[in-house]
């Protein structure tokens, strides 16, 4: 939309184009419907226990605490990556919406890479990389000058990338295969509580502290996140599927 709109065209324009990209989207996901008929047979549904022991209560608690976490960090710097440029580093309202897209190409890309990469490295290696990385790109974005703002939001969004779908696909190996239906639903849904609150949450502490603040509490919210997946694999023992 950025682009477009740095172009010279409408915002129309830039609805269309996503629409186009969403109807081709949708076509190769129509094409692609017989490759996930081609899955194993699917399981006969098992009996488990409705108690859960307090180890398992636990691990739940801690990564549905990490999930929330998590989004918190992602849709913040979707939301007001591109106010924090402008009001604290001082950069063009127009440059800032183009520097913020850089945030999504890095999920997206990243999402890629580490599709093909996953092949190599376990769930718990790529969220540790994805950690990492992250950590890397807030340092970058708070000591960032507007020559290198680009590349911090980039790398954030390469670091966001392999986390979300390892926890998801850790899960199972996790709390088996009988109880992950049920336990990535709670996953999903806690995602989108943080997703959710992540617009007002830090636009109540853009109003009452300033946006200046913003990356030091993205990087209190990894810092819970990384303790959160410490614990829960620490305590947990992964099942062989």
């Amino acid at each position: 939309m950025a682009l477009t709109l740095g172009l010279g065209y409408s915002y129309r324009s830039g609805w269309q184009l996503i629409s186009i990209i969403q109807v081709f989207l949708v076509v190769i996901l129509f094409f692609a419907l017989p490759l996930y008929a081609k899955g194993p047979p699917s399981q006969s549904k098992q009996k488990h226990k409705q108690d859960q022991s307090k180890q398992d209560r636990h691990a739940l608690l801690l990564i549905l605490g990490a999930f929330f976490f998590y989004c918190l960090i992602e849709a913040s710097s979707g939301l007001w990556a591109v106010s924090y440029l402008v009001t604290v580093k001082g950069l063009d309202a127009q440059k800032a919406a183009a520097y913020g897209s850089l945030f999504f190409i890095g999920i997206t890309v990243g999402r890629m890479v580490s599709g093909f990469v996953s092949l190599r490295y376990s769930n718990g290696q790529l969220i540790g990389f994805g950690l990492a990385i992250m950590a890397i790109g807030l340092f970058g974005l708070f000591f960032a000058t507007l020559e290198s703002a680009i590349f911090a939001l980039l790398t954030i969004g390469l670091g966001c990338a392999p986390i979300f779908p390892s926890m998801l696909h850790e899960t199972p190996r996790r709390f088996s295969i009988a109880n992950s239906q049920r336990i990535i639903g709670l996953e999903m849904a806690t995602a989108y509580v943080g997703s959710t609150l992540a617009g007002p949450l830090f636009g109540l502490i853009a109003h009452t502290v300033g946006l200046s603040w913003m990356v030091g509490s993205q990087a209190f919210l990894l810092l819970l996140l990384i303790g959160a997946l410490a614990l829960f694999f620490k305590s947990t023992e992964a099942q062989t599927l």
